[in-house]
This record gives C-alpha cells, sequence and structure tokens, in this order.
C-alpha cells in the first residue's frame, strides 16, 4: 500500500509537471501571438505614414511649380520667386528622402522583428518545425533595383537639382550630367541598403 502510495504520488507530481509546462506554453504562446499583432500593425502604420509623406511631396512639388511657372509666365512674379521655390523644394526633397530612408530602415527593423517572433513561436509547435513562408525567389538585379520612395524622390530631386544648374549656368549638358549623378549617388545608397536589408532576412 505504501508503495503504491509513492508511485501515485511520482505520477501526480509528473502531471502536475507536465499540465503546468502546458501553461508556460500557451502563456508564451500568448504572448507570442500578442508581439506579433503589436509588430505586425506597427509595420503597416509605417508604411502608411511613408505613402502618405510619398502624396504630400508629390502633390507639393506638382502645386507649387505649376502655380510658380504660370506666374511667372505672366510676369505677375520675378524669375526669382521661381529659383526660390526651387530652392525650398531641394531642401525638402533631401529631407524627405532621409525621412524615406529612415522608414525603410524601421520597416527593415519590423520584419527581423516579426521573423524573429516566428521562429520563438514555431519552436513551440512541434507540428510547425516545417513550417516556412514562401518567398519568390528574385532575380540578381531585383535585389539590387527596387524602384521605391526612396528612389522615386532621389530622382525628382535631381531633376530640380539639374533645372537649377540649367538656370545658374545655361548649359543643358552640364545640368544633365550633375543631375545624372546626384540621382546615381542617391540610388546607389538605397540599391545598397536594400542589398544590406536582403541579406539580413536571408
Amino acid at each position: 500500500m505504501v508503495g503504491s502510495g509513492n508511485v501515485k504520488t511520482m505520477s501526480d507530481k509528473i502531471d502536475n509537471k507536465k499540465l503546468e509546462k502546458e501553461e508556460n506554453q500557451m502563456q508564451s504562446k500568448d504572448l507570442l501571438l500578442a508581439d506579433l499583432q503589436h509588430f505586425g500593425e506597427s509595420l503597416w502604420r509605417n508604411e502608411e505614414v511613408g505613402e502618405k509623406r510619398f502624396s504630400f511631396f508629390i502633390t507639393l512639388i506638382t502645386a507649387l511649380l505649376g502655380a510658380s511657372v504660370a506666374l511667372v509666365k505672366t510676369d505677375k512674379l520675378p524669375e526669382e520667386f521661381m529659383i526660390t521655390v526651387l530652392w525650398g523644394l531641394i531642401i525638402f526633397g533631401f529631407l524627405t528622402y532621409l525621412r524615406m530612408v529612415q522608414r525603410n530602415r524601421v520597416t527593415d527593423e519590423y520584419q527581423r522583428t516579426l521573423k524573429y517572433i516566428r521562429k520563438q513561436y514555431i519552436s513551440l509547435c512541434s507540428d510547425l518545425a516545417s513550417y516556412k513562408v514562401p518567398r519568390h525567389n528574385k532575380k540578381w538585379w531585383m535585389k539590387w533595383i527596387k524602384g521605391g520612395y526612396a528612389e522615386t524622390i532621389g530622382t525628382i530631386n535631381s531633376m530640380l537639382i539639374g533645372a537649377l544648374i540649367f538656370h545658374y549656368m545655361n548649359n543643358i549638358a552640364i545640368a544633365i550630367i550633375v543631375g545624372f549623378l546626384f540621382c546615381t549617388l542617391q540610388w546607389l545608397y538605397a540599391c545598397i541598403r536594400n542589398k544590406k536589408e536582403d541579406n539580413e532576412k536571408s
């Protein structure tokens, strides 16, 4: 009787440990799911902010340049006003470009965090050991050139710089060369960052 009592006690302890382990796993899963939802929503909010900033940038350029050209042509404003507008748009454009690059960095950080959380959740679920999110294998040139918001803003900035150079030097060749150089520098910076991002994700 004593021996059977000890066996029952040991069995109860084992069952209690199993229950405790399962409860801990459930709590861990709940925490991971909550974090997954939180960082997923943060990722989409960050993307949405970037889209709104890009739309505002395009709208501002279209409105200011269109109004300035119209007023200068009708002699209602001096040509110097147009140059001032160009300088202002270039400065604002570079600030927007830097903000877009920062937004991309934040997006990358969120994506790495989400990937880590998924790995932790899968480690708690034995039936998900082979689970992987399907990803399309990009061609080598697609990993370098994405043509995102930052690259587009960089191209617009370069066009504005080219227009400013043409005004001061009255030489279309030099304006194109300078604009192309600025565009190349901004694209290279964005493309190198994109390549680094893909390497960190893989």
